[in-house]
């Protein structure tokens, strides 16, 4: 992976290489499915400002994980991580912190 820092801020190059791409996901993949593990268990020690919290931190990161994709085949990994096992569960998650 290809990491430059530039006055716009961080640019990441992943290539083409799905395996490279899985592997810099690995800690985001691991907040997110353990977060909507509790989300869809409706575990009762999740309190509602836990998961709006939360809710925020992952839209922050993927945000900034999305800013600095500098290719194509970057931004369609990316989707294909999140679409279609993450983004209903986000979509839930945003439904559930914005009553």
């Amino acid at each position: 992976a290809v990491v430059s820092t530039q006055s716009t801020g961080l640019l990441v190059d992943l290539g083409e290489d799905e395996d490279k791409f899985l592997e810099f996901m690995k800690p985001l993949t691991s907040t997110i499915e353990g977060m909507f593990q509790q989300l869809v268990s409706n575990q009762m020690h999740f309190s509602e400002e836990q998961l709006k919290m939360q809710t925020i931190g992952l839209c922050c990161d993927l945000r900034g994980l999305v800013l600095s994709l500098t290719n194509k085949s970057c931004f369609i990994m990316f989707f294909d991580w999140l679409y279609p096992k993450y983004l209903p569960l986000l979509s839930q998650a945003l439904s559930r912190t914005l009553r």
